[in-house]
């Protein structure tokens, strides 16, 4: 073990074993972060689909329907409605499916092994702290990178709920321009201000219950 680089120190067996232990357990909490992430992308992608179908199916009907006339639904809120959810479930099949995650030694290490390149344990040891800090920085970069995912996932399927509910209203009744134009826009501002507690929801976490020190 190094504490400048060049400069080498003896470390206690237990140390090594302790560190090791400790990495794996760290390692395995990870690894079911990343897989609870996997399990809240596959039911957000579903959302989706099901919003999807129910948007086709509601503009199925709507064809069908006499007196209504299906352009007035296809308008400036269900175009950015099908953006966004078009966005959200994408950010969410992503979510799914970066979640790599590194865990336990390779057949490389094994082969070294067997070749006797590792002089004594604490040799071993040397290489597999290396190995642990390697997978310990992976994971935890796939767990920052799935938990902005899964965020911007909600946020885009929340937009895409406010904006399809402004195309049925406006869509239903024949709104003046303006009128149309400051709805859009409150819908803007109100959705800006959802999306910024929705990404900052762990600060307001803390506020509300803040660490005891």
């Amino acid at each position: 073990m190094s504490d400048r680089e060049g400069d080498t120190v003896d470390v206690p067996d237990e140390l090594w074993e302790e560190v090791c232990a400790e990495s794996r357990a760290t390692l395995d909490q990870q690894v079911r972060r990343i897989e609870n992430y996997d399990t809240k992308a596959v039911g957000l992608f579903r959302a989706n689909i099901l919003l999807t179908g129910v948007l086709i199916s509601g503009l199925a009907i709507i064809v069908r329907t006499n007196g209504v006339v299906p352009g007035q639904f296809l308008n400036a809120w269900s175009l950015f409605g099908a953006l966004t959810l078009l966005l959200s479930t994408a950010s969410s099949a992503m979510a799914y499916t970066s979640s790599s995650y590194d865990l336990g030694i390779g057949p490389e290490v094994i082969h070294d092994a067997d070749r006797g390149i590792y002089e004594s344990k604490a040799a071993f040891q040397n290489e597999l702290r290396d190995l642990y800090k390697g997978w310990l920085e992976h994971n935890a970069n796939v767990g920052t990178f799935n938990s902005y995912l899964i965020t911007g996932t909600i946020i885009l399927l929340i937009d895409s709920i406010i904006f399809f509910a402004g195309a049925v209203v406006t869509g239903l009744y024949t709104l003046p321009l303006l009128i149309d134009a400051t709805l859009l826009l409150g819908a803007a501002v109100l959705m800006l201000i959802l999306n910024a507690f929705v990404y900052s929801a762990e600060k307001v976490f803390v506020r509300i219950f803040p660490d005891d020190e």
